[in-house]
């Protein structure tokens, strides 16, 4: 991995999406300018209102290599990825989404200036955190738009949990591994590159963005009220202590199901009955500015 050399100059480009951010738009562009301006950096803004898609923006910098910038969470961090892996440059973000959840593991591996991580392939798409299956999926794929505006952003997700836990019934999945394959019925299978998803749990604490493997865990079809013990257990990051949580490490794996059901890769929907999922090594290169990614959502938050 290397650090970003200082004596070497590259623009920063930041992509806000209005249609994202909404009425936040204009006070990202007031702090990004105020902060940027402060540090003497070099840096251009990109505002997509919607008529444009990402891929389009990105499209016009095909050519050079800058430092382009995510605003917002997983899923556009995800889909700014997608375009930018079609050209020269380099994967930067600014965690300001509901879950943020692949910034919770670049705290704890990234360091500070370029980082060549993995990704995991999942048929025609990439995952940069992690993908699910199952009830995760199904609770992802739900959105926190579907709940209540009274209740706390913070416990979107956990009211998502609740609304769905009641009528989930577990699927049966058929995975291949190398020379294993494994047939049941799971309540969720778990792909991790990152350690953390749904804002906050925590499945996977010693995983790794750069060791070449993908984390799997496959968790058993188990009562309701057993399910909920083992919620608890992923949110403290302790699944790999338990009976029916089933842990793979590997390269390469796919995972079929009977019927079509839509996976969940870093907040954005795939569906399928079958994926194909392997690990692109060094599939990304990463500039990690932690300051900056502070001074910035400290600026917003006096907004």
């Amino acid at each position: 991995m290397l650090k970003l050399n200082k004596e070497v100059i590259m623009k920063h480009i930041f992509l806000i999406n209005r249609f994202s951010l909404k009425h936040r738009t204009d006070k990202m562009v007031e702090v990004i300018k105020k902060v940027c301006k402060r540090r003497k950096l070099d840096f251009e803004i990109d505002i997509n209102n919607n008529s444009f898609s990402t891929e389009d923006i990105i499209n016009k910098y095909k050519n050079t290599k800058h430092i382009i910038y995510a605003i917002g969470g997983d899923g556009t961090l995800n889909r700014v990825m997608h375009a930018i892996l079609k050209t020269k440059n380099i994967f930067s973000y600014i965690p300001y989404g509901s879950g943020n959840d692949f910034n919770r593991s670049a705290k704890e591996l990234l360091h500070e200036g370029i980082n060549d991580i993995d990704l995991i392939k999942i048929n025609d798409m990439y995952c940069l955190n992690v993908t699910c299956f199952g009830i995760d999926a199904e609770i992802a794929n739900a959105g926190i738009d579907s709940t209540s505006k009274w209740i706390p952003r913070s416990q979107k997700y956990n009211a998502i949990i609740v609304s769905r836990f009641a009528t989930f019934k577990p699927k049966e999945f058929k995975i291949t591994s190398h020379h294993e394959k494994i047939e049941g019925k799971f309540t969720t299978i778990i792909a991790c590159n990152g350690r953390y998803y749904g804002a906050g749990y925590h499945p996977n604490p010693e995983g790794s963005l750069d060791d070449h493997i993908m984390d799997i865990y496959l968790i058993e079809a188990m009562n309701k009220a057993t399910l909920i013990k083992y919620i608890l257990k992923m949110k403290q990051g302790k699944l790999d202590n338990s009976v029916k949580a089933r842990h793979i490490r590997t390269d390469k794996i796919t995972i079929e199901t009977k019927e079509e059901i839509v996976a969940n890769v870093d907040g954005e929907k795939l569906p399928s009955d079958k994926f194909d999922l392997k690990i692109v090594k060094k599939g990304l290169s990463i500039y990690y500015d932690p300051d900056l990614i502070n001074e910035i959502l400290d600026e917003m938050k006096k907004k």
